[in-house]
């Protein structure tokens, strides 16, 4: 999403000078920026999900209403920025160790992504999507959202990202949720409106998704996440067998272990440069040496579940590498051999404690 022509044209630039070269499978679809434009004088920044996802589909595979296209049965997969895939994803999960979410609701419980069956991962808004606006009023008119009764709304739609669909349902998703979200964002001037938009545009069309648990970790402490796998791994959250792996690390949160710690707003945003050194590595065997967390401002807080630090230690060990390997993938395509690979990158003031 970019609202300037000029930056538009720099990033361009940029992608193919810095970015295509490392793969041919790297593309760029530069959007509007719709934070502001969407309702005069509001801005909110996440209306650029929907509405630049409805972009893509318009202005790249060529949708538009009512019309076949030659994309229709193509598999997509609409994630947020802050994601990482780790476990590759299938549009056939009938051999897969997922986690699914329970459903009293009589649909049928289908394996496979295809037209009509559309998958994400559960959230833990429950179905606040439906009760904290007015569903008449979001509709602009009748809906069959007035009349579900909670087990479907639970068990089909309190859904996240990843999402996945046909291109053809995920067209039909998108044209309803531009539609709604601004007048959810209306009833619910907040953070997760948009989530809510998706959530009410599926529900509206009848589109039950397969609720998955097990697509994506974030929070240590929520329910309903990927966790389940994380606790097959016992002590080896740091080397788990890449069979039991969650699909995806969604790293939103603040993770910490001892004196370890991530998270995305501390980073610093030269990370992936030359010079910029790389993340220091926390050791295999992190969550059997502290039970405790001490925070860059040097707070220590104990851990109220006997989970938390086989989960921090998960989420530490899942993105720190990971961060680094693309940090380093760029330092070696474009630094012509000078980049920084020193693994000293830290948050605290000293290293003491960091073994």
């Amino acid at each position: 999403t970019c609202g300037d022509p000029n930056d538009a044209k720099e990033l361009r630039k940029l992608h193919e000078k810095e970015i295509r070269p490392m793969s041919d499978r790297f593309f760029l679809h530069i959007t509007p920026e719709y934070s502001r434009s969407v309702v005069p004088g509001k801005n909110y920044k996440y209306y650029n999900k929907p509405f630049g996802m409805l972009d893509f589909l318009e202005n790249v595979l060529k949708y538009s209403s009512g019309e076949s296209n030659v994309h229709d049965d193509t598999i997509l997969m609409l994630l947020d920025p802050d994601q990482m895939i780790v476990r590759p994803f299938t549009n056939d999960f009938s051999q897969s160790i997922e986690v699914w979410k329970p459903s009293k609701h009589n649909i049928p419980k289908r394996t496979k992504v295809e037209h009509g069956s559309p998958f994400a991962q559960q959230y833990g808004f429950g179905i606040q999507w439906k009760t904290k606006v007015n569903v008449t009023f979001v509709a602009n008119g009748p809906s069959r959202i007035e009349n579900m009764t909670i087990d479907e709304a639970r068990g089909h739609y309190v859904l996240g990202p990843p999402y996945i669909a046909t291109a053809r349902d995920m067209y039909k998703i998108t044209k309803k949720w531009t539609e709604f979200v601004p007048r959810i964002h209306h009833d619910y001037p907040h953070l997760l409106a948009e989530m809510f938009g998706y959530c009410f545009a599926a529900a509206h069309l009848n589109l039950p998704h397969r609720t998955a648990q097990s697509f994506m970790v974030s929070d240590p402490g929520a329910q309903g996440e990927g966790w389940r796998l994380v606790n097959q791994m016992k002590k080896d959250v740091c080397t788990p067998p890449p069979e039991i792996l969650p699909h995806v690390v969604h790293f939103c949160q603040r993770y910490m272990l001892g004196k370890w710690f991530i998270n995305k707003y501390r980073l610093r945003k030269d990370f992936i440069s030359c010079d910029a050194p790389l993340l220091k590595e926390p050791p295999p065997d992190i969550n059997s040496k502290y039970d405790y967390q001490i925070t860059p401002d040097g707070e220590r807080r104990e851990f109220k579940m006997k989970t938390g630090p086989d989960r921090q230690a998960y989420m530490l060990c899942a993105t720190i590498p990971r961060l680094n390997q693309a940090a380093a993938y760029y330092k070696e395509n474009h630094c012509n051999g000078k980049g920084n690979f020193n693994k000293t990158y830290i948050f605290h003031s000293d290293a003491e404690g960091l073994e």
